[in-house]
């Protein structure tokens, strides 16, 4: 494993020494969309990105050029502009999204617009337009999708099975009984007027009615039947292989019967399954709202006990500022104390008697 990556990195590095020379390396002091504007400036490169890679390149493994080889083309120039550890799935992105505008400012130049909404569509249309030339008008060879190659095999698939089974209602004994079916011809004409002639009998013919056509019930004429049978038209003959309509039907109504359960069962399934995602998504739901009202109901605790808070530390400081002008004002201290009971309604006697100061004997 180590040998093929180190035979590919020496098979990139000499196409690059084939094809780029020390002195045409990007200087270090270019910006990374400098460089990868260089590499799309040389003559070609445009080309075998936009065509998936260059048709004539055989890599060391013996595959194609692919856009990821052109990418590390570019990681190697942008390692000698001293820019590292970046990776070529990323660039390869990259240089896709940059030729795909510059197809779309293409397209808006040619078709008349201003500078404004070309370089807006891809600023650098204007650095590559005159160096990529004719190679613009190139379509960009894009490979489709696994999803979108899976749904074109089976759209192919499904289309093969409609024709198959054109095919077969072709051959199927409907188109052969309608073909067999008995019709008057001349020649039978021909060959039973005399019969008809001698009496008024009305010919009649029975319907048969079978629920499913089978390739034995065929219609069996001969010239025989007609001359030395009864002066009626020949009755078509049933052959029928051990009761085929019956068992037919059975199998049939069998086949219905496993039908139906499997829709059913694939029915209760499916309702099964979407009522555990509803239930599932209910549950997450009421989990949410009660952990919300939880936050909520803390939140307003958390309001009502610093309003509280507040609501006695302004109290506590009405306190002691008339314990302060009563005392300035020389009342004692039990004259003090009857003046705030009064005012407070003889609530917080103990906290009014440990505000008052004590007075000097």
């Amino acid at each position: 494993m180590l040998s093929m990556q180190s035979n590919m990195e020496i098979g990139e590095s000499s196409r690059w020494t084939a094809t780029e020379s020390s002195e045409s390396r990007p200087p270090v002091n270019m910006s990374s969309n400098e460089v990868l504007l260089e590499w799309l400036k040389k003559p070609g490169n445009y080309a075998r990105f936009a065509k998936g890679g260059d048709p004539s390149y055989v890599s060391v493994d013996g595959r194609g050029e692919t856009r990821s080889d052109m990418a590390r083309e570019v990681l190697v120039m942008l390692e000698a502009a001293g820019y590292q550890g970046r990776n070529h799935i990323a660039t390869a992105k990259k240089m896709i999204n940059w030729v795909r505008r510059y197809k779309k400012a293409h397209e808006l130049a040619c078709s008349g617009a201003n500078e404004h909404k070309v370089r807006k569509t891809f600023p650098y249309y204007y650095n590559l337009v005159d160096c990529i030339g004719n190679d613009s008008e190139l379509p960009i060879n894009i490979r489709e999708s696994r999803q979108k190659r899976r749904g074109r095999q089976k759209k192919a698939s499904s289309s093969s099975r409609d024709v198959s089974l054109d095919t077969y209602l072709e051959g199927s004994p409907l188109s052969s009984a309608a073909s067999l079916s008995p019709s008057p011809g001349p020649d039978y004409l021909s060959s039973s007027s005399s019969a008809y002639s001698q009496t008024d009998y009305v010919p009649h013919m029975p319907i048969i009615r079978s629920r499913q056509p089978d390739s034995s019930t065929l219609c069996s004429f001969s010239e025989q039947n007609i001359i030395n049978g009864p002066r009626r038209l020949p009755v078509p003959s049933i052959q029928p292989r051990g009761n085929p309509t019956v068992n037919d039907s059975n199998n049939n109504n069998n086949s219905n019967n496993d039908s139906n359960n499997t829709t059913h069962h694939h029915c209760q399934a499916t309702m099964q399954r979407m009522m555990e995602t509803l239930y599932q998504q209910q549950e997450y739901h009421n989990q949410q709202m009660s952990r919300l009202l939880q936050q909520n109901q803390e939140l307003l605790t958390q309001q009502a006990k610093s309003h509280r808070i507040h609501e006695m530390q302004v109290q506590a400081s009405l306190m002691v500022s008339v314990i302060d002008r009563l005392s300035a004002a020389g009342l004692s201290k039990n004259e003090i104390s009857a003046h705030l009971l009064q005012l407070n309604g003889g609530s917080n006697e103990e906290q009014q008697q440990q505000l008052i100061p004590q007075q000097d004997q």
